[in-house]
């Protein structure tokens, strides 16, 4: 993993693997998100899908997701449900913060189980916002 320190450099944590590119994680996480909070089974990441058989899609640009110099986790996106048969949907912003608790970390040095906890209950907050939008 790599990750940002507070005076912005950053720091190589070499015995901290992710297994999968960020990107395709996020997708994952909220199309799983998105299926449990809605009760559908109709929710794919957008590379899941052969065929162009759905009805709308749900876009997220993020900004920023890392942690804040006190501790907070942050997560800056914006987000909208694009219907693919026309029209432009209105972006919405979305911000949330979440502490990393330490207390949670199975190595004291790097902090990593927080943070990925952390991560996981941001992208949850966002989660709940777009479902019930959906």
């Amino acid at each position: 993993m790599v990750t940002r320190s507070g005076a912005g450099t950053l720091e190589i944590h070499e015995k901290e693997i992710w297994s999968e590119q960020l990107d395709t994680g996020i997708s994952r996480v909220v199309a799983d998100n998105l299926r449990r909070l809605t009760r559908s089974t109709n929710i794919q990441p957008a590379g899941n899908f052969i065929t162009r058989d759905y009805s709308s899609l749900v876009e997220i640009r993020i900004e920023r997701f890392d942690p804040l110099p006190d501790g907070q986790l942050v997560l800056e996106c914006t987000w909208k449900v694009q219907p693919v048969d026309g029209g432009d949907a209105s972006t919405r912003s979305f911000r949330t913060t979440v502490p990393v608790k330490e207390s949670e970390t199975y190595d004291i040095n790097t902090g990593m189980r927080g943070r990925v906890v952390a991560m996981n209950e941001a992208l949850a907050r966002l989660c709940r916002t777009i479902a019930k939008a959906l």
